[in-house]
């Protein structure tokens, strides 16, 4: 089952995001399957199955950092900035078809950490009047 949090994005005008970081406790070393990450609609507070355009990233076992106090992050970089609408609640999905890798996440650390990189690293809209 994959895991998902959802986040409401309150920027004035929305963001545009290039990438998300994300910090697990452990990792499948000899599975060869990977990570899949997405960004999704919400209806109602739970994800949907639509995926926003450009966030569905899948990474190796091998491009996955390991910590038990979030001190590596993993990188799921976009091929493109996201651009992510004021007031709507979106959802991180974590996939993965090994058997603990997505429940061994650090969620409270992560969200923490997540949300004062989000506000630092996001590029919001500007205006152009």
């Amino acid at each position: 089952d994959p895991l998902a949090q959802t986040i409401l994005i309150e920027q004035e005008g929305g963001i545009f995001v290039t990438s998300l970081d994300l910090f697990f406790r452990t990792k499948a070393v000899k599975s060869p399957a990977g990570v899949e990450v997405s960004i999704r609609t919400t209806s109602n507070g739970t994800p949907t199955q639509t995926v926003v355009p450009g966030t569905e990233v899948t990474l190796l076992p091998s491009a996955v950092n390991v910590s038990s106090d979030a001190s590596s992050a993993t990188n799921f970089a976009f091929d493109f900035p996201v651009y992510l609408q004021q007031d709507v609640e979106y959802a991180i999905v974590i996939k993965s078809p090994c058997d603990g890798l997505p429940a061994k996440i650090n969620w409270p650390l992560l969200l923490r950490i997540f949300i004062a990189r989000l506000i630092t690293s996001v590029f919001p809209v500007a205006s152009m009047e």
